[in-house]
């Protein structure tokens, strides 16, 4: 492909293309090893399509996760307007997070390793747009929630943020040194959100609510409640 502007007829597709030939190159290999060739060669365009629309793959990579912050930003404010009424809300704030980030695992990797890179650009990028207003989101939810008396009121909004951050995101880290061997089953992502809900339901109900919202996790074989 000649090197310079794109045609008109390829403007409005390439971008788009290029997002997801990232994500399809993530799923083969880390964003370390991952090279704009590998990205380009998937898109069925030239490298330098990523430094025209991107500023390159530090700009691509931003682009790709600015998408999934928008989305999971999106979902809860709308849920935000929806919780009180919800008869599982602890369900419902994991659903959001899971649906928004399991899709796209291997694209959130790539914020892990990056959140420990103290000149990373696309740490930046996520903490400039994203990071506060996202936690915030998460932890008004809570709020709403306390204030409504479905959870404790002596429970800390920011502190049970971060219990939900936590377990939502643990899978993501661990998936990929506990998984590889094959050996050991990979629960489906339904199985997750209710694993996590059952877990935090009782942590976060006031008294009386927890068993009533807390929903049974069964063996899918047997049809049976087993531990979370």
């Amino acid at each position: 492909m000649p090197r310079g502007r794109p045609r008109a007829s390829a403007n409005r597709r390439l971008p788009q293309s290029l997002l997801v030939a990232a994500e399809v190159g993530l799923a083969a290999k880390s964003h370390l090893d991952l090279t704009t060739r590998d990205i380009a060669a998937i898109a069925g365009t030239h490298s330098n399509m990523i430094d025209y629309y991107f500023k390159g793959k530090a700009g691509l990579l931003t682009a790709v996760i600015d998408g999934i912050a928008r989305d999971l930003d999106a979902r809860l404010h709308r849920l935000a307007g929806e919780i009180a009424g919800e008869p599982n809300p602890t369900e419902r704030i994991i659903r959001e997070l899971v649906e928004a980030y399991y899709p796209h695992a291997s694209a959130a990797s790539v914020l892990f390793i990056e959140a420990w890179r103290a000149d990373s650009p696309i740490k930046t990028a996520f903490e400039t747009r994203h990071a506060a207003s996202l936690f915030l989101r998460i932890s008004r939810l809570i709020r709403i929630l306390i204030k409504l008396g479905v959870y404790r009121a002596d429970l800390d909004p920011l502190e049970a943020t971060w219990s939900v951050l936590s377990l939502v995101a643990g899978p993501l880290l661990l998936k990929p040194l506990w998984l590889g061997s094959g050996s050991i089953v990979n629960p489906d992502q339904e199985r997750w959100i209710a694993n996590f809900t059952a877990i935090l339901t009782p942590a976060f109900t006031a008294s009386g609510a927890a068993s009533a919202a807390s929903p049974a996790v069964t063996d899918s074989s047997r049809n049976r409640p087993r531990a979370a």
